[in-house]
Order: C-alpha cells, then sequence, then structure tokens
C-alpha cells in the first residue's frame, strides 16, 4: 500500500464571461512538483477529443443576472440567478426548480447537486429533476470553493481543504 504523501493545492482564479471559476493544481510538498500518482494502474479511460482550434461559441437566448453558481450534471446545466435554481439544456431553454437560494458553491457529485448555503451555513443535497432537496448534517461557515473529484466533494471552507463523502 503507498505510503500517504503531504501534498499542496494551489488555486487559480479566472473569468469566464461573468462567471468566476477556480482551478485547483496538486503540488508535492517536499519536491515541488507535481504529485505523484498513485502506482495502481488506472482503469482505461477514453483519449479526451482534440480541442478545436478555435473555440465555437454561440449565444444563447436568454439573459442571466445576478448569478451566484453554476453547475453541470451530464448534457444539463444548472444555475442559481436572483436566488432561483434552473435547470438548462444545451439549446438555452430553461425550468426553474425552486427559489430561496443564496449559495457559497454548487457542484454536482453522483448525479446530484450540492449547495453549500451561505446565509445559514449548510450543505443541501438536490434532485436535479425535481429542485427538491435535503439539508444534510454539518456546518459549513465561510466556503469559498468546492469541487469533484472521483466520487468526494473537495470544500475549502475557512482556512482547509475537506473531502465529504456523499
Amino acid at each position: 500500500m503507498p505510503q500517504p504523501r503531504q501534498v499542496l493545492l494551489r488555486s487559480t482564479p479566472f473569468w469566464l464571461g461573468a462567471v468566476p471559476l477556480l482551478v485547483l493544481a496538486c503540488t508535492d510538498a517536499a519536491a515541488g512538483r507535481p504529485a505523484a500518482q498513485d502506482p495502481t494502474p488506472a482503469p482505461a479511460a477514453k483519449a479526451p477529443a482534440a480541442p478545436r482550434a478555435e473555440p465555437k461559441v454561440t449565444e444563447l437566448t436568454a439573459q442571466w443576472e445576478n448569478v451566484r453558481a453554476f453547475a453541470a450534471i451530464g448534457e444539463l446545466g444548472f444555475v442559481v440567478a436572483n436566488d432561483v435554481l434552473y435547470r438548462i439544456d444545451q439549446q438555452g431553454r430553461y425550468t426553474e426548480l425552486g427559489s430561496g437560494w443564496n449559495p457559497a458553491a454548487m457542484i454536482a457529485c453522483k448525479g446530484w447537486l450540492y449547495v453549500f448555503e451561505r446565509a445559514r451555513g449548510s450543505l443541501h443535497r438536490v434532485d436535479p429533476k425535481t429542485g427538491k432537496s435535503v439539508e444534510l448534517p454539518g456546518n459549513w461557515p465561510q466556503v469559498q470553493a468546492a469541487t469533484t473529484i472521483a466520487d468526494a466533494i473537495y470544500v475549502v471552507c475557512q482556512t482547509r481543504i475537506y473531502r465529504v463523502e456523499v
């Protein structure tokens, strides 16, 4: 079994239009280089498609204001704008799923949406078909960013990074 290694996460913020995004990089703390991979071979994955030489940009029909979070599950997007959660298809058609949201972060994991609610410091699992939510146990004050790696949620809360298995 491989020995645990101390690694450092470095974040780089950038903007996609009006939406802030965060890129995380993992570095081996002792050597200052990208962290070593587990020697166990990973399952064979499809090679990614070659990127376009020039991105194709298509403006969709709706205008979105006061966007607080954006996530995707499969071919659907989910956005919280003006405290309302919407599901969006690839043509830009949208369906309202519920209101009253003020997310610090929203991510998708295992086919569900997870919303870290800013005001109450709570974590909610949201059904992407109906918008119905369940508040999960725990307290999450000052969430700064969240993502998924494999089947777990990683969240930066105050000055720490936590792994949340859902």
